[in-house]
């Protein structure tokens, strides 16, 4: 071979071996392997990533820049990937660059190009799983009557609260995913001795300072019925055993006679409290009205239901709104002092007129009107003689004729000693005489 020949040959072959070629551009020279950009290649580039650390995220940087914006090869990694190489305190919920975040700022499935449609790995080998316990949250995750639950998953076991804290945090109130679990549960997770009556976080108390008596929310875990959403340790009817359950009316104010206090909703007893007050006296069995603890209409607006609107507040305190009897059918302007604790004008305590113009019975009137001795009554003292008898009105009323036997004329309420005989017509709004 001629010297000439030679060195040429050496030549051509030193630029093979170098790459190099100053006829052909550099991007175009097929560096990757068959495969790289797809997934389902064993020459993944993923999966050459994942196995060889030779191969580093550093070495991409010589084509596609060193911030993996496409470099001298004009393709960028952001085309496939927008957030690779992850940057720092991807991994740590206290840094601006966490991956919780970045996912809400941007949701793209993007993270299965590496980590595997099911999340579990894929090519990066790095499954979502290794953290995250449930996720991405499956469909049903916020919907109580299906399989996939959250709640069903954190009673059995197969999801860890401290799990929940990556993405909401160590308070769930949000953290990187901006999601409060308050959102939904008034108190939760539930303290240690949540159901324990013994302990200073026993539920009784949250309900009554942080939630103001709304135990609706306990709904969301527990169930509609309280009955533990299928999970029988959870089920409030173990302990609230009254009908209703937990929305029973003793279950927050009363006892177990009736649901008026005492005791009132801060577990207050005392009739000097004016949540307790004289509430027996109106509502007990007795001899002188047919009141009943079903009757709080007369002075409240009854509920039929507990999430009847007006009855849950945030102010604890109980509305007084007297109906046509307490009221005289509008005609005894009947109120209510909180300050003072007292009732005025109320027809029950004598602030009545029976007028002589509307009787059949005119001979019994010596005066236009009857009426009672409308005294204001004291609500937070008891046995102070208020309600005895010809506290409401004298014997007989004012404007009444002269007698001596109410029973007399009226036998079918009262008899000659005056004791009531029959409660149903006593204090009911009208007088009945001669039945």
């Amino acid at each position: 071979m001629k010297p000439k020949t030679f060195f040429g040959l050496l030549i051509i072959t030193m630029f093979v071996l170098l790459g190099c070629s100053d006829k052909k551009d550099p991007v175009s020279v097929p560096t990757h392997p068959s495969g790289w950009t797809e997934p389902a290649s064993a020459n993944f580039h993923g999966k050459a990533l994942a196995e060889n650390g030779g191969l580093n995220a550093v070495s991409c940087q010589s084509c596609h820049g060193s911030d993996y914006l496409g470099g001298t090869s004009g393709v960028t990694c952001g085309k496939c990937h927008n957030q690779y190489p992850h940057p720092q305190g991807w991994l740590s919920s206290a840094s601006q660059n966490f991956h919780g975040g970045a996912y809400l700022a941007n949701p793209d499935p993007n993270c299965q190009n590496c980590h595997g449609s099911d999340y579990r790995g894929g090519s990066s080998r790095v499954s979502c799983y290794n953290c995250h316990n449930q996720f991405p949250h499956p469909a049903g995750w916020m919907q109580q009557n299906q399989a996939d639950f959250h709640g069903a998953f954190l009673l059995t076991g197969e999801l860890d609260l401290a799990n929940c804290q990556n993405c909401h945090g160590q308070d769930y109130k949000g953290g990187s995913s901006k999601v409060s679990c308050f959102t939904c549960h008034a108190a939760y997770p539930h303290p240690e001795g949540f159901a324990n009556n013994a302990s200073p976080n026993f539920h009784s108390g949250a309900i009554a300072e942080q939630w103001k008596w709304d135990i609706l929310s306990c709904q969301g875990c527990h169930g509609t019925d309280y009955a533990g959403a299928g999970f029988q340790q959870k089920n409030c009817l173990t302990c609230h055993t009254a009908p209703n359950g937990p929305e029973a009316c003793n279950t927050c104010h009363g006892g177990i006679d009736n649901a008026a206090p005492p005791q009132a909703l801060g577990n207050q007893t005392s009739p000097s409290f004016i949540g307790v007050g004289v509430h027996q006296q109106h509502v007990a069995p007795g001899v002188w009205s047919t009141f009943s603890a079903g009757q709080c209409q007369t002075c409240h607006k009854n509920p039929v239901n507990y999430s009847d609107p007006g009855h849950i507040d945030d102010d604890g305190i109980a509305e007084v709104m007297f109906n046509s009897l307490a009221n005289f059918n509008g005609e005894a302007n009947t109120t209510w002092n909180r300050n003072g604790g007292s009732c005025n004008n109320v027809y029950c305590h004598g602030a009545f007129e029976f007028k002589q113009s509307q009787s059949q019975y005119q001979w019994a009137y010596v005066d236009t009107v009857m009426s009672g001795r409308n005294a204001a009554v004291n609500w937070q003292y008891p046995n102070t003689g208020q309600a005895l008898c010809g506290s409401c009105h004298g014997l007989p009323p004012a404007g009444h004729a002269p007698v001596y036997n109410c029973s007399g004329c009226h036998g079918s309420v009262v008899d000659e000693n005056l004791n009531i005989v029959n409660k149903y017509l006593h204090i009911n709004g009208r007088i009945d005489v001669f039945n």
